[in-house]
This record gives structure tokens, C-alpha cells and sequence, in this order.
């Protein structure tokens, strides 16, 4: 075997499991599912970097750029800041049809790798970018304005392992959000207190009820996210919102990918995303191949995302020869300074740390 994953609903059997590989084979690329960030830190000292990962570390920040965005398909919590990952399909007359260093030179953004990376964008193509939120929803605009979204507050419903997390990305941004989070009568005290200590308003109850979710504020709300464990509840509290305000921007976390592709079809409701599917990538990635921060999938392939220091002959060479490569610089640390998308005409220097996004191959 290459590698081993152990993706069990029980961070101690993952555990145990690790353990019995590595006692057979001490060489074996190992990588666990941990629900616990403790417990997660703690692998990772003693098996090694990227040895551990919490599904809710991986899924929280797409679930939460989908709050603020509807384009973004996955997003990466790089040290430099969130990256989006976005598809665009080309209008017959939008501006982006040309070269493609000048949309990316206009929006500062990136096209993903490819084989088609370098060459004109076309009428009624898709192309796959990423890039910073504001830049990729500019994208999205320039190819084809859509109707202006609620310049209202969000609203979070659930604080269990997924739900905290994305809490606390959107607390950090600035400026934050006006932010309302409504969690079952059995959350712990200790969890709204803390939020309520970060200025975070916390309403108790089911998010279901009509008269919880005008107090929350609905009828001004920008967005909602629906993030508990329970698809049909997630479901229930989605439809609640739509027989009321069907223009608020819904997000539902389901653990079906084929009820996430059924909700498009039966609903309208294009982000609802599976935290098991968001996670997968990279915990694949990982058994595979060392130094990988995340993954995730485009169609039939796996793009990577490997944190590595510059040693090698790629010291050097310029942004524009590693794309060339199939190899896209997400951004570069040198010194105590982050860059994100370098330009095309940075040169590597030694010692660089720089996080390559990049095909599994």
C-alpha cells in the first residue's frame, strides 16, 4: 500500500489504527480524520505534518465564503489570507473574452492550471479561477451582472463543529459582518457566553420558528446558513426561510452529494455543500503525497495545494516559468512578508516558502 487513511467517526479508533500501520510498516504515509483541533496538533507532533485532519477545519471556510458569495465553489485558508476557487462561464459578449493576463492583470486573479491555461478566453467557455472574494465576485459581475444581493446581516444556525468554526472566520474578517448565530437550548453556556463576550449576538431555539427568525432578523438578512449535523433539518430551516423572504441567500451544510446536486433542481439552492465531500480531496492528497495543505477536485482531476521551501532548481526561475510547469504560486512567504499570486515576473529566491496549487498526478 502507497498510504492509509483512517476516516472513522471515532478520533481514538483513527488513533489506534494509525498506530497498528505504523507498528507493520514505520514508513507508511498515514493520515487521520480528527474531529478534535487538540487532538489534531498532538498527531501531528508525532506523526508528522499534514498527518491529521479535521473535516470541519477543511469544509468551515468554503461554508463560510458561500455566506458573503454565491460563485465560490471551494475556498483556501492559506496563512496569506481565503482564496476562492470559482467557475465562470463565458457570456457571448463578455469583456473577459482575450488574453488571459489581461483579465488577470484587471481583476487579480488567476486561471486555475491546465492545459488550455494560456490560451484567449472564449464566448460560452468555462473557466476555472481563483483568487481573493471581492476579485472573483468582480469577475462575476463584469461577465454577467446578476440582481444585487440583501446588504443585510448573516445568519448562522448551528454551533457544533462546523458551525463554530465558520462563526469564527467571519468574526475575524474586517470589517466583520453584523453577525447573528441561533443554536439549539442543549448548546453549552460557555459557547454563547463566548460569543456574546466577541460582541456576537446568540438567540436559543429551533431556527425553524418563523417568530426566532424575524427576531434574528431575517427580513434584513443578507444570507443564512443552515450548518447543523441533520440534513432534514438543515432542509427545514431553508424552506422556512424561503416561504418567507425567498430573495436571502441560503447556505445548507448536507452530508448527501447527491441531495447537495437535488437541491439545485428542487429549490434553486446552488450552495449547499457536503462537509465528508469538501474534506475528501485532502485526505486523499495527503496519503499520497507530503507537504499537502488541501485538495480538491475539477471534474475527473485532483489540484493540490503543497506548501514547500525553495531548494531545488526552481530557485530562480521566474512565477511565469513554474505556470509553464503546471505549477500556479498561490503565494510566497519571504522573510515575515506574504504575497498572494505573485506576479508572473517574480523570481524565486532561495529559501522562499511558496504554496504551489498543482495537479495530482
Amino acid at each position: 500500500a502507497q498510504g492509509l487513511i483512517a476516516t472513522i467517526d471515532d478520533d481514538l479508533k483513527n488513533l489506534e489504527i494509525a498506530l497498528a500501520a505504523r507498528r507493520i510498516r514505520p514508513e507508511l504515509p498515514t493520515v487521520q480524520r480528527i474531529f478534535s483541533r487538540a487532538l489534531d496538533a498532538r498527531i501531528e507532533r508525532s506523526f508528522g505534518r499534514n498527518s491529521a485532519f479535521s473535516p470541519a477545519a477543511l469544509a468551515a471556510p468554503t461554508f463560510a465564503a458561500a455566506l458573503l458569495s454565491s460563485n465560490v465553489r471551494y475556498v483556501l485558508d492559506l496563512p496569506a489570507g481565503l482564496l476562492g476557487i470559482a467557475f465562470v462561464n463565458v457570456s457571448d459578449d463578455s469583456p473577459l473574452i482575450g488574453p488571459v493576463a489581461d483579465l488577470e492583470t484587471r481583476f487579480g486573479v488567476r486561471r486555475l492550471p491546465g492545459p488550455n491555461a494560456h490560451l484567449p478566453i472564449l464566448p460560452s467557455e468555462e473557466i476555472a479561477l481563483v483568487g481573493p472574494l471581492p476579485a472573483l465576485e468582480a469577475v462575476q459581475w463584469a461577465n454577467r451582472p446578476s440582481p444585487t444581493r440583501r446588504n443585510g446581516g448573516l445568519i448562522v444556525c448551528g454551533l457544533g463543529k462546523v458551525g463554530t468554526q465558520v462563526v469564527r472566520l467571519l468574526s475575524r474578517r474586517e470589517p466583520r459582518p453584523p453577525l447573528t448565530v441561533i443554536c439549539t437550548v442543549e448548546t453549552p453556556l460557555r459557547y454563547v457566553e463566548a460569543l456574546t463576550a466577541q460582541g456576537i449576538r446568540v438567540l436559543r431555539g429551533d431556527a425553524r420558528d418563523p417568530v426566532l427568525l424575524r427576531e434574528a432578523g431575517i427580513e434584513e438578512a443578507a444570507a443564512l446558513a443552515a450548518l447543523y449535523s441533520d440534513d432534514l433539518l438543515n432542509l427545514q430551516i431553508g424552506l422556512a426561510v424561503r416561504s418567507m423572504y425567498p430573495d436571502v441567500h441560503l447556505v445548507l451544510r448536507v452530508f448527501s452529494d447527491v441531495l447537495a446536486d437535488r437541491l439545485v433542481d428542487l429549490f434553486g439552492i446552488h450552495t449547499a455543500f457536503s462537509t465528508s465531500a469538501l474534506a475528501a480531496p485532502s485526505l486523499v492528497a495527503a496519503a499520497l503525497l507530503p507537504d499537502v495543505e488541501a485538495a480538491f477536485d475539477v471534474g475527473d482531476h485532483l489540484l493540490v495545494v503543497r506548501r514547500q521551501i525553495m531548494t531545488d532548481r526552481r530557485v530562480g526561475q521566474t512565477v511565469a516559468e513554474l505556470r509553464a510547469a503546471g505549477q500556479l504560486p498561490l503565494s510566497l512567504r519571504r522573510g515575515e512578508q506574504y504575497q498572494w499570486l505573485p506576479p508572473d515576473d517574480t523570481v524565486i529566491e532561495a529559501n522562499d516558502e511558496v504554496e504551489l496549487l498543482t495537479f495530482l498526478t
